[in-house]
């Protein structure tokens, strides 16, 4: 049987780890602003982060060839703790010189560092965890969870800074990380699943397994498929950063700022809705995978270009709801065609490929789109983004697909300490 408890354990420690990261980039841009306010210096946060788990993804490769899944992931909250400690004791120092941003900004990147590598092992653990015939249901589940803490924890840990102030805020975060370390301690391994013993110094063999991912990625059609048709949407994904959808809602729909409100919310209700259907019926989308990833990735792909050309808020929104609902049954039943069609011993390094990868694109993808907002309109950036949807689209409709299956040993399902 499977091991449900250590699944329990693994969503809520993760999910207090993804309201602190919020918290604390919340309460490290307050302290930035408070040292000299610059608007600079504050976006410097979010990219570094970026850098930061793009470099852990790179690397995480050459960790699971040594260490479980479980280590990583404990040792990886672990490492976050402390670092978060020495943050919060760091600014309660009351340090205002030319070392502090540095110090501030290295912390910073140190964690995103970790961030890099726990989010591919967490991910795949899930199948380690659930039974096969029930990953959409739990991958829809998770999928609501984290949506939730990513929508909801920003205007949270705002309202939770002006209330506590950003030392309190450093504390609490702590104290986040404390219980979901405890929990990925507790998380118990597979019976089967032996801790990696390859410590080779040969540097030939440590990069064959660096690269295994993504030769994995290239050599097999399913996941060749699915990941360039993720890429494509990650970059096509940018046009719904703050910057944009403001630009748009203001030059394009002629409304003022409150419609940005209603757009994330209406998006976010549709997640919510995609989420709960795929928690509800989990059977029917299970048999049907891969008509749901290609046929969700159609609508998507014509629902942005409907959104483009669109200059009432109403419909907007509307729009935006139906983009949220599919998306994320798309996205939802992607994941788990990753999942089921990967063994189980190279899915954390396929993972680290595509998150490498994802963070590389949409970092260059998040300056090119802003860049040509500003020169072609930002219309034209919402029919490209429709542009490369449809061609993912059309990757998925005439690309290789095939739902085969767990392929590594899943015999023994008994888990250990």
């Amino acid at each position: 049987m499977k091991d449900i408890k250590s699944f329990r354990l693994l969503w809520i420690g993760q999910s207090f780890a993804n309201f602190g990261d919020i918290l604390y980039i919340v309460g490290l841009i307050a302290v930035i602003h408070s040292l000299n306010g610059s608007t600079f210096q504050m976006a410097m946060v979010p990219f570094i982060t970026m850098i930061s788990r793009f470099l852990g993804a790179l690397i995480a490769p050459l960790l699971f060839e040594r260490y479980s899944l479980k280590s990583l992931i404990s040792f990886s909250q672990i490492g976050k703790t402390w670092f978060i400690l020495l943050l919060a004791l760091f600014i309660i120092a009351d340090m205002h010189n030319t070392s502090t941003l540095i110090v501030l900004l290295l912390m910073t990147s140190l964690i995103g560092f970790f961030d890099g590598w726990a989010s591919p092992a967490r991910d795949s653990l899930i199948p380690r965890l659930v039974h096969e015939d029930k990953l959409i249901k739990y991958n829809s589940f998770l999928s609501i969870v984290d949506r939730t803490i990513q929508l909801g924890g920003w205007p949270i840990s705002s309202i939770l800074l002006v209330w506590l102030g950003s030392s309190t805020i450093f504390w609490l975060t702590f104290g986040l990380y404390v219980l979901s370390s405890i929990m990925m301690v507790l998380i118990r391994r597979m019976a089967n699943e032996t801790e990696p013993t390859d410590i080779s110094t040969d540097d030939g063999k440590r990069f064959k397994g660096a690269k295994e991912g993504f030769k994995y990625i290239f050599r097999t059609p399913t996941i060749r498929t699915l990941t360039i048709a993720e890429l494509l949407d990650s970059i096509a994904n940018v046009v719904w950063i703050a910057a944009i959808i403001y630009v748009f809602i203001e030059d394009a729909l002629r409304s003022g700022e409150e419609w940005w409100g209603y757009l994330n919310s209406l998006f976010f209700a549709g997640l919510l809705l995609g989420g709960m259907l795929g928690f509800k019926y989990e059977d029917r989308i299970q048999r049907n995978l891969v008509i749901i990833v290609r046929i969700g990735a159609v609508i998507s792909s014509g629902l942005i270009l409907l959104f483009a050309q669109l200059t009432n808020p109403w419909i907007a929104v509307t729009v935006s709801f139906l983009f949220g609902l599919f998306s994320q049954l798309k996205g939802v039943s992607h994941g788990t065609l990753v999942q089921i069609s990967t063994p189980e011993s190279v899915l954390p390094k396929v993972y680290s490929a595509q998150d490498a990868l994802n963070f590389a694109l949409y970092g260059v993808a998040t300056m090119l789109f802003g860049y040509l907002t500003d020169q072609l309109g930002v219309r034209f950036v919402f029919n490209l983004s429709g542009g490369l949807l449809l061609v993912g689209a059309g990757i998925l409709m005439f690309g290789s697909l095939s739902k085969v299956g767990l392929l590594q040993n899943n015999e023994d399902t008994n888990f250990k300490s």
